[in-house]
């Protein structure tokens, strides 16, 4: 510690150095967790935890014989949610979780006691060493305090400042100005606003933004309690007004299918002049920022001006709970003492260029790009909280979701959005009160696909038991079918491998089966529901038939292609075509590549603005119209920033992945059938006069048809197991529209937490 900061402990209930306790402190917290590419925000990962681990040795020094164990990642909270299903919970994390499940069921500590404590250096109560506000988010009406900030983030309006200031530019106040702003912006040609299209809640900030400015914050808190009636109230609809027509009229091209940092390179690299995001945005972006760069910061615009809230801040944080079940409860608040000490927010504001929950950092303490944020936040008479709607409320993200995107796109008035919300929320609310409930919507659907559930089985056992008695399936045959083995030598080889198959599908998928006749959310005692969500399933959920469908398409639509192209190619190179060697590297090499790095490559080829797909067909349309070639040239040319990721278009975007991936492995296969052809029956049909086109038709297909079928069951395969392309194309947050049978169950049991009805749904995974 520094002489500055003297140390002041909480007293511990035994000897410090009796044991060696496991602090969970999440060390890839909100900030890195919105990396949506890899590598792009490695950097920032590794600074954070730096801090942490830093803090965590330090405190160590502190106190011989303790020893804390940080775990974290991107994907922390994924990991943490399939431990607290198991009832493996950690001392602390900040990770999203469902927190008002978890504090109801008593799962988490009420930290007013200790928050009435002193602080880390002795000198004032620890709650009033925290900035103004930032423990209000997970402050209960009664006073309970269930989670501490590290971080404080402050969402506003980032603007190229000497751009501002070459042009005369004032920072709008209203959003009439705001929007007259961005059509003087438009003028010089530039994009007046960069927003991601794959990380579309970033638009929320301006709905809460306007929508505060007109319901103040007793209303606001309605609105993020989510409370009966406010989606319908005028003044969100006109909030909603406000958003829908900035997208439809003042975002960057080919914002739809950008994630969240490409839309901030676009900022940075001049080709928009505003963007809104949180207080992280130098750190996320550390190394892209030009260096000469200014970076401004000003509020969210006021519907109507000169109202006593005017100059309240959006805020979010990185906020800390401890779990009731910890056997450590005091030591871990007494490390988080640690970390919102002033001096261990001085080494994050500076290290990290974090906004630290601390009081007493001044803007001087942050780099200077930062510091207009800073100070936005600091000089605020009062902020509201922006709700972490998967965490808090979950089972209304999804609807979210896709009602955004409709009002962002203009499929829908801000009178329908306000509407459906409105709807999606009173639904959410009645299928909690009325969870046996059924509405039947999809009669005769569900019908059909349960009669063949049921049929198909028991027609293949009626068919095996009829050959049985006809004499076509002998008793010898099954004696024979393990050679000599004896029943004793069969068990001992057979055995262990059935054992560890049962161990680890069969035991799991009884277990899951059991799970689907509960209604569990993971947290509170399960109850019984019998069939209710197969039922729900078959005849009532959109979702369910329209992963299905999205199913049906990856199986058959890419493999219509695919094999005919690989059977082909395979031929042509068994038949000896000049470089076959190095095409079969050439197809094979994407083979080599795993699912997640190739979905990767893939989404920067695809990016609107840098991706070399619209790259290359806008280039060769430029060499075509120069050819003459005016009617295709001009088509390709249209495909300069084509979103290619945008809900409706994800599909088809799908096909040339899936042939770039698949068409390699399925050669192989036909090719290795092929070359066990005996020359002779070429030779023979060569002799008959039949050319290469007929020999393939009338010898290469039907003795390789037993391989084809192969490759066929190979794809229906690939097609149901289809998981990593849509869940890392969407950035994790599909649209319903989008969702495959395995991505909408890892949605409805980590997202929206029903773990019963998520393992009654259909998945191969």
């Amino acid at each position: 510690m520094s002489p500055g900061f003297p140390h002041a402990r909480l007293p511990l209930p035994r000897p410090i150095a009796d044991y060696r306790p496991a602090v969970y402190s999440v060390a890839a917290a909100s900030q890195p967790r919105r990396s949506g590419r890899a590598g792009d925000s490695n950097l920032c990962r590794w600074l954070w935890h730096r801090v942490f681990e830093e803090s965590a040795r330090r405190y160590e020094q502190l106190h011989p014989g303790l020893r804390i164990r940080l775990y974290g990642d991107a994907r922390i909270a994924n990991k943490l949610r399939v431990r607290i299903l198991g009832g493996d919970f950690p001392d602390a994390t900040d990770a999203e979780l469902p927190w008002r499940d978890l504090i109801a069921a008593e799962k988490v500590v009420d930290l007013r006691p200790f928050l009435e404590g002193p602080n880390w250096e002795g000198d004032q109560r620890w709650k009033d060493s925290l900035l103004p506000g930032s423990l209000d988010p997970w402050t209960t009406p009664d006073g309970a305090i269930y989670g501490v900030p590290f971080t404080r983030s402050i969402f506003s309006i980032y603007y190229n400042k000497a751009l501002f200031r070459e042009q005369g530019w004032n920072t709008p106040e209203n959003w009439d100005d705001f929007f007259a702003l961005c059509e003087e912006i438009q003028k010089i040609g530039i994009s007046p606003v960069a927003l991601p299209g794959i990380y579309a809640r970033y638009a929320d900030h301006y709905l809460r933004g306007a929508y505060y400015s007109l319901a103040g914050p007793s209303g606001y808190r309605e609105f993020a309690a989510f409370s009966p009636g406010t989606f319908s109230d005028p003044r969100f609809i006109r909030a909603a007004a406000i958003v829908q027509r900035l997208a439809g009229n003042h975002l960057q091209p080919g914002w739809e299918g950008m994630s969240h940092t490409a839309a901030q390179l676009e900022f940075f690299q001049g080709r928009a002049a505003m963007v809104s995001t949180g207080s992280w945005l130098t750190s996320e972006m550390r190394g892209k920022i030009p260096e000469d760069f200014e970076l401004g910061t000003f509020n969210y615009p006021q519907i109507e001006t000169n109202r006593e809230h005017a100059n309240h801040v959006l805020t979010g944080g990185g906020y800390y709970f401890i779990f009731a079940d910890s056997p450590h409860i005091r030591e871990t608040v007494d490390f988080l003492r640690f970390l919102t000490s002033r001096e261990r927010a001085t080494a994050f504001a500076r290290d990290y260029e974090g906004i630290s929950s601390t009081r007493g950092i001044t803007p001087e303490f942050y780099p200077e790009n930062m510091q207009d944020a800073v100070r936005l936040l600091l000089e605020s008479d009062g902020s509201y909280a922006a709700p972490q709607i998967q965490a808090e409320f979950p089972r209304m993200n999804q609807a979210l979701t896709d009602l955004r995107w409709d009002l962002l796109t203009g499929r829908i008035s801000p009178e329908q959005f306000g509407i459906e919300l409105e709807r999606s929320a009173t639904a959410v609310r009645e299928a909690a009160s009325n969870p046996g409930h059924v509405e039947v919507r999809y009669p005769i659907r569900g019908t059909l696909l349960l009669a063949f559930l049921l049929l198909a089985p028991a027609l293949w056992l009626w068919r095996r038991i009829r050959a049985g008695r006809s004499g076509s399936l002998h008793r010898r045959d099954y004696e024979n079918a393990f050679g000599n083995l004896r029943h004793r030598e069969f068990l001992l080889f057979v055995g262990p491998a059935f054992a560890i198959y049962a161990l680890i599908l069969l035991w799991p998928a009884l277990v899951a089966f059991g799970w689907s006749l509960l209604r569990w959310d993971g947290i509170n005692p399960a109850n019984w529901h019998g069939l209710n969500h197969f039922i729900w399933l078959l005849f009532e959920s959109d979702f369910f038939w329209a992963a299905l469908g999205n199913n049906l398409f990856l199986m058959f639509v890419p493999g219509l292609i695919i094999i005919p192209m690989a059977t082909v190619f395979a031929y042509w190179i068994h038949r000896g075509i000049l470089g076959g060697s190095f095409f079969r590297i050439c197809f094979l090499f994407p083979n080599i590549l795993g699912g997640v790095a190739a979905t990767l490559l893939w989404m920067s080829a695809y990016e609107p603005a840098i991706g070399i797909i619209n790259a290359g067909l806008t280039g060769l349309g430029g060499l075509l119209q120069q050819l003459g070639m005016v009617g295709i040239g001009g088509w390709l040319a249209g495909f300069e920033r084509h979103a290619w990721l945008a809900p409706e278009r994800l599909y088809p975007a799908l096909v040339p992945i899936l042939l770039w991936q698949g068409c390699g492995f399925n050669l192989i296969l036909l090719l290795a059938s092929m070359e066990s052809i005996d020359p002779a029956y070429y030779e023979a049909s060569e002799m008959e006069g039949a050319g290469r086109t007929r020999q393939f038709l009338i010898v290469t297909l039907p003795m390789i048809w037993d391989a084809i079928l192969v490759v066929l069951v190979f794809w229906i395969i690939v097609g149901l197991n289809a998981f990593e392309l849509v869940w890392l194309l969407t950035a994790q947050e599909p649209a319903s529209g989008s969702h495959v049978l395995s991505t909408w169950m890892v949605h409805t049991l980590f997202s929206e937490y029903q773990v019963g009805r998520a393992t009654a749904q259909p998945s191969p995974r």
